[in-house]
């Protein structure tokens, strides 16, 4: 299942095995992409760190040059989306469908509880994640300090998404045969769980006539 899955993407993007640079290029732009405000949103970002891992593994590209490349394209995005939010605070309003201001409040709620260490942590929780530099930049965080913890988010998110992504392909055999003996005892706890739902569900019905 999960093997079928692989080749018809990597069949799909045949055109960046013969073009290495073309690979390259994708992934800088597409973690530059990722990190900037509002485009960020649509970005299916971890699914690409995935699918750079298995770049990676199946021999198209390098996987140092691939995190780095990720590393510096996400970094350089997220000191645009640092400047957004610093000189920028004033495109957010509250019936703009992009640029909402309780997506920016709900930042900075994250912001005050964990500080500078949200720009690590705000990479790894999709809603967080497209606003949290702009946050940055909107409470007058110290650039020094921004970079710091910009640097450092991009390089434990690239690593560690790439890196998965290159593990599974290494081991995609191993992950197909486990998951499909799994599958059927998850099938079975979810039938259980949704018979006791509605047996619980009919019951309190009978018992409220």
């Amino acid at each position: 299942m999960f093997e079928f899955l692989t080749n018809y993407v990597l069949s799909a993007l045949y055109f960046f095995k013969e073009n290495q640079l073309a690979l390259y290029f994708f992934a800088f732009s597409m973690a530059f992409l990722e990190a900037l405000p509002v485009i960020g949103t649509f970005m299916p970002g971890t699914i690409l760190l995935l699918l750079f891992g298995l770049f990676s593994a199946k021999g198209y590209a390098s996987l140092g040059v691939m995190i780095t490349l990720s590393v510096v394209g996400s970094v350089i995005g997220e000191i645009i989306a640092y400047y957004v939010g610093k000189y920028g605070r004033k495109f957010f309003k509250e019936h703009n469908r992009l640029l909402k201001l309780s997506h920016l409040h709900t930042g900075e709620v994250f912001f005050a509880k964990h500080g500078g260490k949200s720009l690590l942590f705000g990479r790894f929780i999709g809603p967080i994640r497209p606003v949290i530099a702009m946050v940055a930049g909107a409470t007058q965080m110290p650039l020094q300090r921004f970079m710091y913890w910009n640097i450092l988010g991009a390089i434990v998110w690239a690593s560690i998404y790439i890196t998965i992504g290159s593990i599974f392909a290494n081991n995609i055999e191993l992950i197909d045969k486990i998951v499909s003996e799994v599958s059927a005892v998850v099938l079975l706890l979810i039938a259980l769980v949704l018979g006791i739902y509605f047996y619980r569900r009919k019951r309190a019905e009978i018992m409220k006539d």
